[in-house]
């Protein structure tokens, strides 16, 4: 009996330690210290870095930014894992505050911070805000490619820049300076082929430029459909009873492109092998899915695989099965 009661002690005090390690800090009660821009920081130029206290406990951050002049909201940005922000702002006077965040719970906002964000003739630590495309933007489409970025303060042109690197060589295709236009619109002849595009925007005026960094935006081209989808599970006919849960599976071919879009995938099931009509689950990015069948009958299903650059495959073969 002694024994038992050891080894039951010993299995409570496993499971209190396996508890321990999932349930997230309270931080309610915390507040997170801003430490940059400080009370009635002016700032010149347009990067604003903004720093604060790691906080035990917290695994992200918030940060709001608001402008004084209009009372509106200008960022509301959580940032993962770390404590500093750089955000690209216009001239004027606005506040800040910062609270931290975990699964959990949230700590209350410091009390709002004020500074000002002034113009300057110097661009050399000014940085050019791309608006579009996207980060990291991945397309199959370059036929209408239209880099736009906000004006900066007291520029005079921008020069813009696009490389291209497959497999990990890098050529320069454009260089255009002299632009008096917050755009650029890229000829699709200019994008010779699949690889990682990076296009870049720089500031210059009489005095200097944002010369020593570009802003960058990546802009990836991918038109290698996705490899054939090979069904696993359940196998072809596979009897199930209704309002039971089946897992579907498939196999992730390797994608063999020059460019490895994210992919997802469609379980997709009909009630006729011509998948006339379709129905099921969400799409995931893992090679599982299920779904409880409701109705008794024979059903039919396939997987399709659609990666983030717009290509499609061919649905895989499909498979029967039959609900009773």
């Amino acid at each position: 009996m002694k024994r038992l009661a050891k080894i039951s002690t010993y299995l409570m005090l496993l499971c209190c330690l396996a508890c321990e390690d999932v349930v997230e800090e309270n931080i309610e009660d915390d507040v997170v210290v801003a430490t940059y821009p400080s009370q009635g920081t002016i700032i010149t130029g347009n990067a604003v870095t903004f720093e604060w206290e790691n906080l035990e406990g917290a695994d992200d951050y918030r940060v709001q930014i608001f402008s004084e002049a209009t009372q509106t909201s200008v960022l509301d940005s959580l940032v993962e894992g770390q404590n500093t922000l750089v955000y690209v702002m216009n001239p004027g006077n606005f506040s800040w505050r910062v609270r931290g965040e975990n699964f959990a719970y949230v700590t209350a906002y410091n009390f709002p911070v004020d500074f000002e964000v002034q113009s300057s003739d110097d661009l050399t630590n000014q940085i050019v805000n791309i608006v579009t495309p996207s980060s990291n933007y991945f397309t199959n489409n370059v036929s209408n490619v239209i880099v736009t970025w906000d004006a900066l303060s007291n520029a005079d042109s921008y020069t813009f820049e696009m490389d291209k690197t497959v497999n990990n060589t890098t050529t320069t295709e454009i260089q255009d300076a002299g632009l008096t236009t917050t755009s650029y619109s890229v000829s699709s002849a200019s994008f010779t082929e699949d690889g990682i595009y990076t296009l870049k925007v720089k500031a210059l005026n009489s005095n200097n430029s944002t010369a020593t960094v570009f802003s960058t935006k990546i802009l990836s081209l991918d038109t290698q459909v996705p490899n054939d989808i090979g069904l696993l599970s359940p196998n072809e006919a596979a009897t199930v009873n209704s309002n039971t849960t089946v897992n579907f599976s498939w196999n992730i071919p390797t994608d063999s492109g020059t460019v490895q879009s994210p992919i997802t995938y469609q379980l997709e099931l009909s009630n006729d092998d011509t998948f006339t009509s379709v129905f099921g689950p969400s799409g995931g990015t893992t090679n599982t899915a299920s779904f409880s069948f409701s109705t008794v009958g024979t059903y039919y299903w396939r997987v399709k695989a659609t990666d983030e650059a717009g290509n499609t495959t061919i649905s895989s073969t499909n498979r029967s099965i039959v609900v009773q």
